[in-house]
């Protein structure tokens, strides 16, 4: 199985850039993609960020607020635009301000096929609060 991680980033470069480069580190064998949804004029910023990639995109900037309430939609578009066409059985989408300190075959080698899984770092006791639950 090919793992993967798509990495999501529009803010914090030299933070993304020194993150990237840790979990890589962690994950040889893993490619590392990801989605800058920051406006095309600022993408140049984000070049050391764009270094550590196997594979960066572009996401059409909309605002900071829509990226984040349908990161799912951005993702699927990534899929389509790019994604399809890059080597990965299994994909692992990480936000910018999330760090990995284990390989990221660790999360992936429990997802079956059908099978999703979510990394949350808190505890959702009420889901009908959470923006990620609303329809």
């Amino acid at each position: 199985m090919k793992n993967a991680a798509l990495y999501v980033f529009y803010t914090s470069p030299r933070t993304c850039s020194r993150r990237l480069r840790l979990m890589r580190s962690l994950s040889p064998d893993t490619s590392f993609y990801g989605i800058c949804t920051e406006r095309q004029e600022d993408l140049f910023k984000f070049s050391p960020v764009l270094d550590e990639l196997d594979d960066g995109w572009g996401f059409p900037y909309v605002s900071p607020l829509w990226h984040w309430h349908n990161l799912d939609k951005v993702v699927c578009t990534w899929f389509v635009k790019r994604g399809m066409d890059l080597a990965f059985d299994r994909l692992l989408v990480l936000d910018w301000d999330v760090l990995l300190l284990n390989p990221v075959v660790a999360w992936t080698n429990t997802v079956n096929e059908g099978h999703s899984k979510f990394i949350d770092v808190r505890e959702i006791s009420q889901p009908e609060l959470n923006l990620w639950t609303k329809t």
